[in-house]
């Protein structure tokens, strides 16, 4: 593959072309615009369909927006609704192409809103408050993280660092809360991924720079934390705030972005679920809210929200990071969704 396309979403005003079609073409080392659309303000978080062309964004807005553009030779919008919370900051699509899950976090609560046929975004059906742990602290969902096939989410609570599970009941069109747990206090919460295997999940905490690495028992909803690794040196003196997190597609390397030190960290995996320090590299940018691994796992895209830039690193035969020159200046980009990628 010598061409990737991809979505990007930030934090452009209503008259910017805040959400853009671009493509990367690493043999020519050059980026191309292809499409864009303007008249929604702070697309900061983006989902894609399963299986229509149509991509979804929130408006990161006090009064959230979610709002539905399918893609032929131009955007067109199908439909844009209340995520009835403030701050909305991700938006996940259902595999099955009926929902979307939205984390407010302003408000603290998940809002669902089911989907047509046709892709478009209908009304809420309902909005679930995370349960408050520590009642002088104020609830703030980073992520809603699908569970394979079970219609089961993880939700990480930044303000409460708690972790909470919920079912989908596609029926009755709600969420239906089973069980949270407690992560250690002021570590924030931010971004999960989930071995395939499903027994070990992984959370960059803002607040700490590290990745807690739990043992997941499902059944019997049990989580033990198993190792707590840092993304940055320790003798760094550097305000620092780890953002997104990755897997390679063989899931033998993590990923994990740096604010402030403004870089990615590669951790390799174990079987057994433990993480080693691998490398780090710097972004070439500043502030790296969101980047995405391509599908083929040859290249890292980094949206670079505070230098208006995305930026490229290979990902080397032995899994340590290159920088390229290449680069791609956006008004605050903060998130990226390549077709075929996750």
């Amino acid at each position: 593959m010598s061409s990737y396309k991809m979505f990007v979403g930030g934090y452009g005003q209503e008259e910017d072309e805040a959400i853009q079609v671009i493509t990367y073409d690493f043999k020519k080392q050059s980026f191309k615009k292809l499409l864009a659309v303007k008249g929604i303000q702070s697309p900061s978080f983006l989902a894609i369909h399963p299986y229509l062309d149509t991509i979804y964004a929130v408006s990161e807005v006090d009064n959230g927006e979610v709002a539905g553009f399918q893609l032929d030779s131009q955007f067109i919008e199908v439909g844009r609704q209340s995520t009835k919370g403030s701050g909305p900051c991700y938006v996940h699509a259902d595999e099955e192409g009926e929902f979307l899950l939205i984390a407010n976090y302003g408000e603290g609560n998940i809002s669902l809103h089911p989907l047509q046929e046709d892709g478009s975004v209908e009304t809420c059906s309902d909005v679930v408050t995370l349960p408050i742990v520590h009642q002088e602290k104020n609830s703030h969902p980073h992520t809603c993280y699908p569970l394979g096939d079970q219609d089961t989410f993880l939700v990480t609570d930044l303000g409460q660092d708690s972790l909470s599970l919920f079912r989908l009941d596609r029926n009755q069109q709600r969420l239906i809360h089973v069980h949270s747990f407690e992560l250690g206090m002021d570590k924030g919460a931010r971004h999960i991924v989930v071995y395939q295997n499903r027994k070990f999940i992984y959370i960059a905490n803002e607040f700490s720079s590290t990745v807690s690495v739990y043992r997941f028992n499902q059944e019997k909803l049990e989580i033990e934390l198993i190792q707590e690794i840092s993304t940055i040196p320790q003798d760094v003196v550097i305000d620092n705030y780890c953002a997104d997190i990755h897997f390679s597609p063989d899931e033998h390397f993590l990923y994990v972005s740096n604010r402030g030190r403004d870089s990615i960290t590669v951790f390799q995996v174990f079987t057994d679920g433990m993480l080693t320090f691998h490398d780090e590299v710097s972004t070439l940018g500043r502030w790296p809210r969101n980047f995405a691994v391509t599908p083929d796992g040859a290249f890292i895209l980094v949206a670079n929200e505070h230098s208006d830039m995305i930026t490229v690193l290979k990902i080397t035969s032995d899994g340590t990071l290159q920088q390229l020159p290449d680069k791609y200046e956006m008004i605050k980009p903060t998130c990226l969704k390549f077709l075929g990628g996750k």
